[in-house]
């Protein structure tokens, strides 16, 4: 998780204007923290979805935007 919000830090300093997250899978204390780093910098996220967290996990961790979430509409997919 610190390395998350050292990211997220990082990443401000340079005056971006969002987090954009891409990871195949990601803990929720991980993204909780990127997350809670994001809102303190007045950054959204918005993130390709972790395969291993839920959309609503994503959300409920604090994603404001899911990008590309066609997939997680397909037959078999967790919501």
């Amino acid at each position: 998780p610190e390395e998350g919000a050292a990211a997220v830090s990082q990443l401000a300093a340079k005056k971006v204007d969002f987090v954009k997250l891409y990871f195949d899978t990601l803990e929720l204390p991980t993204l909780r923290s990127i997350t809670g780093a994001a809102r303190q910098q007045k950054l959204k996220v918005v993130a390709h979805l972790p395969r291993n967290l839920t959309v609503r996990e994503s959300i409920e961790a604090g994603i404001d935007e899911v990008q590309h979430a066609y997939y997680y509409l397909l037959p078999g997919a967790s919501v």
